[in-house]
């Protein structure tokens, strides 16, 4: 028999940005916050909100948009903040984005491999592309929206 469920299944956090469905691992996920606004720093990437301050923890706040390229739109209604770690050895970031949907779950082998680009966003942000009810989901490789050199500039 080969693998064990946990070898075929992976849980992703699926949310929205710009009205394109994208994912991230549960595991990487430490909490859903709700929007505040950022302080602003100086040289910053412009991708960077600013800092905000969580449990006496002061965080990058990143916009998933703005990293992306997507479209500049409306952020959503009620955005929020996800808490993302993006390996163990890299600090807690905060991902703007437009709204929060649901956790699912995916067979590894149902996940393609990206082109290029994938409705305009470079493929090096992207760890696979899955279906959802005839929808694409982007699984974003969440340790590249914030490179080392881009990570120490934010250093507090």
């Amino acid at each position: 028999m080969s693998g064990s469920i946990a070898d075929q299944d992976i849980q992703l956090l699926t949310f929205t940005v710009g009205g394109k469905l994208f994912a991230l691992e549960v595991e990487r996920i430490v909490e859903i916050i709700e929007f505040r606004k950022p302080t602003k720093t100086p040289r910053r990437p412009p991708f960077v909100e600013g800092l905000i301050e969580h449990r006496g923890q002061v965080i990058p706040l990143i916009s998933v948009r703005k990293r992306l390229g997507a479209s500049e739109g409306e952020i959503g209604v009620e955005p929020v903040i996800l808490l993302f770690s993006p390996s163990p050895s890299q600090r807690v970031i905060g991902l703007l984005v437009d709204s929060v949907r649901k956790v699912i779950t995916i067979a590894k082998m149902a996940i393609l491999k990206p082109s290029l680009q994938v409705l305009g966003i470079r493929a090096d942000f992207i760890r696979g592309i899955a279906d959802l009810e005839g929808k694409p989901v982007i699984w974003l490789d969440g340790a590249k929206l914030l490179s080392l050199e881009q990570e120490a500039t934010l250093a507090v």
